[in-house]
């Protein structure tokens, strides 16, 4: 959390996690711990505050600083489809369905867990990102989406992601399907069967980001 929230030498900016959670379509903390544990130290995202204020020099005054007032921020803006592509497991829709069992949709879980975004105290709570026809990502144990769908891009996130994606042989798991499949079934134990057990266990996640076409992504989601 620190080096993603810290200007160094500057201001530390305390974000809810729930904003954070919010652009990924996850209200559920297993889900969520995966995202902070792999995707957030590498993601794509700026802070805008509510007001800045730059004090200009006062030249007749040898002793004065520049100060920089940045107020909580009230708007949060991810790059989800540029982050997963760095970190995240590219998968096919054949891997996807599979862990449905063929499924051309995927099944809610029932008893996912608590809401992060309702546990947020106050009226002005973060919008879960929603898969729209304008774009937008959500994850599958979230959201019952129909997976046979050539607009979206699905994207796995496993314990040591981060390592994983930056190993040799595996720096175009997040673009090439092949070699994000490859790895993506080596840490769910080699099988679909497996991986849809820890899928199951919130022990990995899957997210599907829609583009509105093949070459524009509409993944950016902001939070306020």
């Amino acid at each position: 959390m620190k080096n993603v929230l810290t200007v160094v030498n500057a201001i530390t900016i305390k974000v809810p996690l729930a904003t954070l959670a919010a652009p990924f379509g996850v209200n559920e903390r297993n889900t969520f711990e995966l995202l902070m544990d792999n995707v957030y130290p590498v993601g794509h995202m700026a802070f805008m505050g509510t007001k800045a204020k730059i004090y200009t020099r006062n030249y007749e005054n040898d002793d004065y600083a520049q100060d920089v007032l940045i107020d909580t921020p009230n708007q949060f803006t991810i790059d989800v489809l540029g982050t997963l592509r760095n970190v995240g497991l590219r998968l096919s829709f054949e891997t996807v369905s599979g862990l449905f069992g063929g499924a051309a949709v995927s099944t809610v879980d029932p008893i996912s867990g608590e809401s992060l975004v309702d546990m947020m105290g106050g009226d002005h709570k973060p919008v879960v990102s929603k898969l729209s026809a304008n774009g937008g990502v959500a994850s599958l144990r979230e959201q019952a989406i129909a997976l046979n769908d050539d607009t979206l891009e699905f994207y796995g996130v496993v314990p040591n992601a981060i390592k994983i994606a930056m190993a040799d042989g595996n720096l175009n798991c997040g673009t090439d399907e092949t070699v994000g499949n490859a790895a993506f079934l080596t840490a769910g134990g080699g099988t679909v069967d497996g991986c849809a057990a820890m899928l199951k266990n919130r022990e990995l996640a899957v997210f599907a980001v829609r583009v509105k076409t093949k070459t524009i992504d509409t993944s950016t989601s902001t939070v306020e």
